[in-house]
């Protein structure tokens, strides 16, 4: 796990009744933390609780150099924007200039993780599968659309709340056109800062917190998890996230989804091998189709997740909505819904009349 800056540490070392950044005193930590840990936060004003929130806490320096800070204000004016059912809401910034520490205050969602249901069950049911991914891709193409990128699409950055899907957890980046680089013959990768020489061949399962190059730069690191983390940038790490990357993340997310594993593990199982293929991660090899590890699934929701698992981003569908709406085509035909054409007196222009419910087969959107 990456130790938390200086910064963030002598804030979270105060005693609880002076634990606060702005008006969000901080409760107790979610998740395993790192860079950027996350705490569940009480928002409070003039003594009265108004909810909870989720805290991000960013530390910066005071040296003049402000391109962390910047990246997060641009990160915060980007998920102003973004306004999804699937999504997270965004509240606040907080900042602490005193102690070099600011805050990225959201929507703190109460639910199980999408990581722990399938620990639990070792699988779920093709039409949970179904669900995750067009409440995910819904999401994506919401965030897409805004210029963002989310870098680290899986399972533990999902939460089902009341039968509802949200992702959470954002890394800080823009979609930006991908740079061309040859991909490094060897490199060092660093795992719970243990240095790890990651060369052309199967490696062991790693971990969530990937650093490259031996980088302590949170916004310069490969960020993600390794298995979910798209072929190009694992291959060459300097590129840019992409849309298309998150599309890889989520189909790998959906394999592992219906399958209990992840693709770069199934691709190592087929040949006597255990944990991740190296071969799969960085794209020389292509992961299995779904439909040869896992028998008797719709061909609809093979073919999407085939597609989007494509090692080269080209190859893969063009868009988080177009997959959304395909997952919903194949949800629908497992219902016994056949799509048909509106009545001649509507027509497929509704005009100013509302969509219903009943309309969700016939219109997407």
């Amino acid at each position: 796990m990456a130790r938390a800056s200086p910064q963030i540490a002598a804030l979270l070392a105060l005693p609880d009744e002076s634990r606060a950044i702005g008006p969000f005193m901080l409760v107790r930590q979610l998740g395993s933390g790192g860079f950027a840990p996350v705490w569940l936060a009480k928002e409070m004003y003039g003594g009265t609780e108004l909810r909870t929130a989720a805290v991000k806490l960013f530390a910066f320096e005071h040296d003049g150099n402000s391109e962390h800070r910047n990246r997060v204000i641009d990160e915060a004016r980007a998920l102003c924007r973004v306004e999804h059912p699937n999504i997270v809401r965004f509240y606040s910034m907080p900042t602490d200039s005193a102690r070099g520490v600011m805050g990225l205050a959201m929507e703190h969602v109460d639910g199980a993780a999408l990581n722990s249901s399938i620990n639990q069950r070792g699988k779920l049911s093709v039409a949970e599968t179904l669900a995750v991914g067009v409440s995910v891709a819904s999401a994506l193409a919401a965030i897409h659309r805004s210029g963002l990128v989310h870098r680290d699409v899986k399972p533990a950055n999902v939460i089902e709340q009341a039968g509802t899907f949200k992702l959470i957890d954002f890394g800080i980046a823009s979609a930006e056109r991908t740079t061309e680089r040859a991909a490094p013959r060897k490199r060092v990768v660093l795992i719970d800062d243990i240095p790890l020489e990651v060369a052309h061949s199967n490696v062991s399962m790693l971990g969530s917190g990937v650093t490259v190059g031996g980088s302590s730069d949170p916004f310069q690191s490969l960020t993600g998890t390794m298995g979910y983390i798209d072929p190009e940038r694992v291959a060459a790490p300097g590129q840019t996230a992409t849309p298309a990357g998150d599309l890889y993340g989520l189909g790998a997310m959906l394999f592992e989804c219906v399958t209990g594993t992840l693709p770069a593990v199934a691709g190592a199982r087929l040949e006597g091998a255990s944990g991740l293929k190296g071969d799969v991660l960085d794209g020389r090899q292509r992961a299995p189709s779904l439909g040869a590890v896992q028998r008797d699934l719709p061909g609809g929701l093979v073919r999407v997740v085939d597609s989007l698992l494509e090692p080269k981003a080209t190859d893969r569908p063009r868009s988080a909505e177009n997959v959304a709406r395909e997952l919903e085509r194949v949800r629908g035909e497992l219902s016994g819904r056949q799509r048909k054409l509106p009545a001649e007196e509507i027509g497929p222009f509704r005009g100013f009349l509302r969509f219903e419910e009943s309309d969700r087969d016939v219109f997407f959107g």
